[in-house]
């Protein structure tokens, strides 16, 4: 594929050639390699420099060009050529032989050295935690057993990607990315496209390296969430972005929720402490890690997909899981709410219901588990009724259809949905509240409201006492 200059007025195209670093009188060191340890999300997103010309081993001069840290806390060897590198695979794996195993104060030594170098102000140990997304307290980590290597030239002999493929079936992560750079209009342009893995096959080939190796790459199993683990992790978490992230799953249950809209809906001062690579990227390695060490297990309290559209990362936390989480931040008196930031995160208020309201709502409300636990909650006025004895009312072939979990949190998540949606207010028709013993989850109906809910049920020809 080329670069085409189009001429408008002729329709006509004119192919512009690629230049080359050295015909530019550019190079390799003193512009490519700085240009790119500036800007290594050119080379791929989320990348983190953590040195240049790296060396720091006995009995060997041969130095890194790039030392970088990826989005999820991997060592990357970066190998750079300005045009054509033939024997730079071989560089490199010489160069991730010598930094595997590189703990973290070493890391951190030579990010210092970095930023002295170039005269950069921060705190390196700061900055790699940041990057990583390390809870507070947690001890930190980088994966640096197995390096991953990443080549970028102008171009790659036939020799060298035969050699990278053949490493990549054998399990090192190898990729290519070519820089062609471009004359338009007096100015230098560079292209940088990763082309070994193609970005669109990377997955597929992932999928299929492991289904031939035959084994689970985690060590840790998948192990279903409680309540007293949610508990446990609300007080775990200290991370602020990682906190905010898990409050907004929790206010949107069993939808899909984008890390971009994440960070969206932050505070300006927030959004600007929380680039979008690095803190999404981030904060769920972070989590995993957390969630490895404390809890022994791999999976998160929430499920995770790419969607389509934009930044497609997107997370979806269950009805029961996000009642867990926001009862659990509610005894740590958090109300969804960042606390350093000091505003509230819910966008419709709390507006008292009218006889007209309940007359509208008996007419929306379709899912018949939550008709009959209003119907309930209007026969005992004033009473705190559980959500277990609710279901414990219904007939034995309602009781079937209406498993506990499901039917109690999302029910009570749904009518959310329909209050948010059709009044605009965020409150429901009855209180809610944790009380002791058994299936604590608890609601309350004023006998006004109680009144209003029977009459129109009434109209409608519904009741609690037909049903059952």
């Amino acid at each position: 594929m080329g670069l085409y200059r189009v001429d408008e007025d002729s329709g006509s195209l004119t192919e512009i050639g690629p230049a080359t670093l050295s015909g530019e009188g550019l190079q390799e060191r003193g512009d490519l390699q700085r240009w790119l340890s500036d800007h290594p999300g050119a080379l791929e997103p989320g990348l983190f420099t953590l040195a240049e010309e790296y060396g720091e081993w006995a009995d060997s001069s041969r130095r890194i060009d790039l030392l970088a840290l990826d989005a999820d806390g991997r060592l990357v060897v970066v190998e750079l050529k300005r045009d054509e590198g033939p024997f730079m695979d071989l560089q490199a794996i010489r160069y991730a032989a010598l930094v595997a195993h590189m703990t973290f104060a070493q890391a951190v030594a030579a990010h210092e050295r970095y930023l002295a170098d170039r005269g950069i102000e921060g705190d390196a140990e700061a900055r790699i935690l940041e990057h990583l997304g390390a809870e507070d307290g947690a001890e930190p980590e980088i994966a640096s057993a197995r390096p991953r290597i990443l080549l970028a030239a102008r171009d790659f002999p036939r020799e060298l990607t035969t050699a990278v493929l053949w490493l990549r079936d054998s399990g090192l992560d190898v990729r290519c990315v070519r820089l062609l750079p471009y004359r338009v209009g007096g100015a230098l342009v560079l292209d940088a496209a990763q082309v070994i893995p193609l970005p669109e096959a990377e997955d597929y080939l992932v999928r299929i390296r492991d289904r031939e190796a035959g084994q689970e790459r985690r060590t840790w199993p998948d192990v279903p969430w409680t309540r007293e683990d949610i508990e446990r992790l609300a007080g775990l978490v200290a991370n602020t972005f990682t906190l905010w992230m898990l409050d907004i799953f929790a206010e949107s249950p069993e939808e899909w929720v984008s890390l971009a809209s994440v960070r969206a809906r932050g505070s300006e001062e927030q959004r600007a402490d929380w680039p979008d690579a690095r803190f999404a990227a981030g904060s769920l390695a972070g989590l995993t890690r957390l969630v490895r060490r404390e809890f022994g297990r791999d999976n998160w309290p929430f499920d995770f997909d790419y969607r389509d559209g934009g930044d497609s990362r997107s997370c979806r936390m269950t009805a029961e899981v996000a009642e867990w989480w926001r009862a659990a931040r509610g005894a740590r008196g958090v109300r969804i709410r960042d606390r350093e930031a000091g505003q509230e995160r819910r966008t419709w208020p709390d507006v008292p219901w009218t006889r007209e309201d309940i007359e509208r709502l008996a007419g929306l409300v379709a899912n018949t588990f939550t008709l009959w636990m209003l119907d309930i909650f209007a026969e005992s006025p004033e009473e705190w009724v559980s959500l277990a004895s609710v279901r414990a009312r219904g007939s034995e072939e309602q009781r079937a259809d209406w498993p506990d979990a499901r039917f109690a949190a999302g029910s009570l998540a749904g009518l959310t949905g329909l209050v948010h949606r059709e009044f605009g207010r965020d409150n429901r028709p009855f209180g809610f509240d944790y009380r002791e013993g058994g299936d604590s989850r608890s609601c309350r109906m004023t006998a006004e409201v109680a009144e209003w809910w029977r009459a129109a049920r009434g109209a409608r020809g519904g009741g609690a006492a037909g049903e059952g």
